[in-house]
């Protein structure tokens, strides 16, 4: 059996995963499987698969249209013990696998082994994001997470132990952001080794980016629908959000009121702040940043942020 199963989601990913697949033969730990899993491409994706002529490489093909759907077909075929998330045009560093499987050697009980990445726009200089969580104490990623991706998807390698049978959340395929309820319920009470470097590049295609091409309202139905679900699992657990975790579900729909402000859309951005403002007498009042909200109010807060926005695009650095 391998020790690591890499699941590729495969949709009209063409031009970009003959590199995805060559950064995983580049890696300096070898046992592995890469799972691809088609996705109703209508591009020679499919094709591009096949000139790898390695027994480590499958592609398989999901009944199920979603990228959710696509992980979960991969992992029902999945034979490793660790798992990565790998999207069709993202990539790998050759000591990716081996960086992060070493971390076991001084957190051996860790769920999660997880690095920093960088994220890049086609032809762009990449920006090297780090995991939430890291060189934090306490619960932050468990709190964070309801409202937020703690990484990026293929950031972290994960105990499969800990997945379960369809992890991935098939009903919000058609929503931004739906790793947020996949990554919520996962990290719950679990422990997470942080490697400290950066080993895989995350993409940014203009344009092309599911996220980028909702519009401000249908983002704002994402934020809700993704919210509520992990709202829902902490019901099921018999319990309901912590201060912590209101504070990050009202920053949830600050952000997305920020994102309808710039796009110029004042209904989107008056439904956001509706549900933002709803989170704040559930915070911890003598927090700062709730402080300063109840102060000022979440739309001047908000208004004073877009303003220091555009003067850092105006101004020379």
């Amino acid at each position: 059996m391998p020790k690591v199963t890499i699941i590729t989601p495969l949709h009209n990913k063409g031009p970009f995963i003959a590199e995805t697949i060559r950064s995983v033969l580049k890696q300096t730990f070898s046992d592995w499987e890469m799972i691809v899993v088609e996705n109703g491409s209508d591009d020679d994706g499919p094709a591009s698969v096949g000139n790898f002529p390695d027994s480590r490489i499958r592609l398989i093909h999901s009944p199920r249209i979603g990228p959710g759907a696509a992980r979960n077909e991969g992992l029902a075929t999945a034979r490793g013990e660790w798992i990565l998330f790998l999207d069709a045009d993202d990539t790998m560093e050759p000591e990716c696998l081996a960086s992060r499987l070493a971390l076991l050697e001084r957190a051996a009980d860790a769920a999660f082994l997880v690095s920093r990445w960088s994220e890049a726009t086609d032809g762009g200089r990449p920006e090297i994001k780090t995991p939430e969580g890291e060189g934090r104490t306490g619960r932050w990623v468990e709190d964070c997470s309801i409202a937020f991706p703690p990484w990026a998807v293929h950031a972290a390698l994960v105990r499969r132990s800990c997945l379960g049978s369809n992890p991935w959340p098939e009903e919000l395929d058609a929503y931004a952001s739906e790793d947020t309820a996949f990554w919520f319920p996962l990290v719950q009470g679990k422990r997470i080794a942080y490697s400290g470097r950066c080993d895989v590049l995350y993409r940014i295609q203009p344009g092309n980016s599911r996220n980028e091409i909702l519009d401000s309202l249908r983002w704002i139905d994402s934020v809700i629908a993704v919210t509520s679900r992990n709202i829902g699992y902490l019901k099921d657990c018999g319990r309901s959000p912590n201060p912590h975790q209101a504070l990050f579900l009202a920053k949830g729909f600050e952000n997305a009121a920020t994102i309808a402000f710039e796009k110029g859309d004042r209904k989107g951005a008056k439904k956001a702040l509706i549900h933002a403002k709803a989170w704040l007498p559930f915070c911890d009042k003598r927090s700062r940043a709730v402080r300063i909200r109840r102060l000022f109010g979440i739309p001047l807060l908000l208004r004073i942020s877009l303003l220091i926005r555009c003067f850092r695009r105006i101004l020379p650095l």
